[in-house]
């Protein structure tokens, strides 16, 4: 039967690129305002950062003297500064401005908020290369800012030769965006973000596999850790930014004023991070924060190429169901349900093809008496064989190509469906019920790929029925076939194959108890 040589090899292609895929290859969220529970001390943003970074500049001796650090000492002991904002909640080294602990409240990983600096790493991100004698802030223990108006940190430093160096870091504008100034640079001094962003899956190799430096200019440009090797430099003009990301996450540098060069880096975990060259007074702008698509749209627009939705023909796909989701989920909460109405309204989409399809299916059993003759009339003349069959095929009206057709056209979106549920952050931890607890993952039990492959011997049986041999070791075969591609697929997309089975077995017993009647 070429119908279902055809189906078989539609179902082997699909998945077999999908199992290959998967081996090599929203609103923003909502301000949760921190508490006075929820940290030990909470100060007043206005006096905390009322200094004059204009006064600083003009004055730098006097702060020399008031606020002078042993070098030694401040290497061996770290004045911590918890810096609390409605998104982000940091520890910086108050001598230094060096971030040491960078933790989204929001996002969890391992039961804990994802803190994006590995807790094992050297140093944190914003760390000077250059001989500095940094003078102690004087900020409190902690600092709430409201995220309202513009706040800044001034950290301030003595060079080698007595000269001095002021950094300014200013929060408030956008979330997870801060805005960094170095002034009085009079040979230059670098800026490093390594490592930028540490392991935040509980599946370390598959969070490692989308580790990339990305560099934006007229398009995006990706580079692997095997790709960047152990440092690349890139010249930043004509660059739009540049950063790293994981799967969920991304730090990005936007260059401003004279900054002029980057630089990849990996360690031996194959995280990568940047060095970041600057001379004279520096400017640039950083975001650390989730990988986004709308958050980085409406808030950072040049930063919304970061997210990526698949190869130029499945893009159109992905982009429309991100923006359907997200649709959907500001009228239903959990997103299991919206992937079921998905699933309902894709087979309301298919409805008159799938129709369709079951009646050529219908005639080709009906045919398969002449169609089995005419291989033993012209066994021995394909070519004659084939040209009487298409003869029958018409003069009955039936496409034998018609129950592959809802299948084929179903590609695209399926693989866009996929894209969607394994790299969108509004899907990772988003619970479904019971043990379902996170869609961008396997089902832990394997309960929703069982259940699927049942619903597709279902589905087979009552479109093939047990006619003949080969429906029956076809019937057999593809739901044992679909079980196991489908173990180790996020249960996201598990989910809306199994919801779409269901309302295919009910809709198959409607058509066919309709068609019944028409006879």
């Amino acid at each position: 039967m070429s119908m279902t040589r055809n189906l078989i090899l539609a179902f082997v292609l699909i998945f077999v690129f999908l199992f290959i895929y998967q081996l090599f290859v929203f609103p923003p969220p909502p301000k949760k305002p921190v508490t006075q529970a929820d940290t030990t001390a909470v100060v007043d943003t206005q006096k905390s950062t009322k200094q004059s970074i204009d006064t600083i500049t003009e004055q730098p001796q006097e702060f020399v003297q008031e606020g002078s650090v042993n070098k030694t000492a401040a290497t061996m002991h770290i004045d911590s500064l918890h810096v609390i904002t409605p998104y982000v909640h940091m520890i910086l080294d108050k001598r230094t401005g060096e971030i040491l602990s960078y933790i989204l409240p929001e996002f969890k990983f391992n039961g804990r908020p994802v803190n994006l600096i590995p807790e094992n790493a050297s140093w944190g991100a914003l760390r000077t290369k250059y001989p500095l004698t940094w003078m102690s802030s004087n900020y409190p223990d902690t600092i709430y800012l409201s995220g309202s108006v513009q706040d800044s940190l001034v950290f301030k430093a003595l060079t080698a030769d007595s000269s001095y160096i002021i950094r300014v870091i200013r929060f408030g504008e956008k979330p997870y965006v801060m805005r960094v100034s170095l002034r009085g640079i009079q040979t230059g001094a670098i800026e490093v973000f390594e490592p930028t962003i540490g392991i935040t899956q509980k599946n370390k190799r598959e969070d490692l596999r989308y580790f990339k430096l990305l560099v934006s200019e007229s398009r995006l440009r990706n580079y692997s850790p095997k790709s960047l090797g152990n440092r690349k430099s890139f010249e930043l003009k004509g660059v739009d930014w540049v950063g790293t990301r994981s799967k969920y996450f991304l730090f990005a540098v936007i260059p401003g004023k004279n900054v002029t060069r980057a630089y990849g880096i990996k360690n031996d975990e194959n995280l990568i991070g940047l060095d970041l060259e600057e001379y004279g007074n520096a400017e640039y702008t950083l975001y650390i924060g989730p990988l986004d698509y709308f958050l980085l749209k409406s808030e950072v627009p040049v930063l919304s190429n970061a997210y990526s939705f698949g190869n130029p023909i499945i893009a159109p796909f992905t982009k429309l169901l991100l923006y359907g989701f997200r649709l959907f989920h500001r009228v239903i909460p959990n997103y299991g349900w919206v992937i079921v109405l998905f699933a309902l309204i894709m087979k309301a989409v298919f409805w008159p093809l799938t129709r369709k399809s079951l009646r050529s299916m219908q005639k080709m059993q009906e045919l398969k008496p002449k169609i089995d003759a005419l291989r033993k009339i012209y066994k021995d003349d394909p070519k004659k064989m084939q040209e009487e069959m298409l003869a029958l095929y018409r003069k009955y009206r039936v496409n034998p190509f018609s129950g592959c057709l809802p299948l084929v056209l179903q590609l695209p979106i399926f693989w866009a469906l996929y894209s969607v549920l394994r790299a969108s952050i509004a899907f990772r931890g988003a619970p479904f019920i019971f043990w379902i607890t996170d869609l961008s993952v396997k089902d832990p039990f394997y309960v929703l790929p069982i259940l699927m492959g049942v619903t597709s011997f279902i589905q087979g049986y009552l479109q093939t029925g047990t006619q003949d041999q080969q429906s029956r070791m076809i019937t057999m075969f593809m739901p044992i076939f679909l079980t196991v591609i489908f173990l180790n697929f996020p249960a996201g997309i598990v989910l809306y194959w199994l919801s779409y089975n269901v309302f295919s077995v009910a809709e198959n017993l409607i058509l066919k108890r309709f068609m019944s009647k028409e006879e």
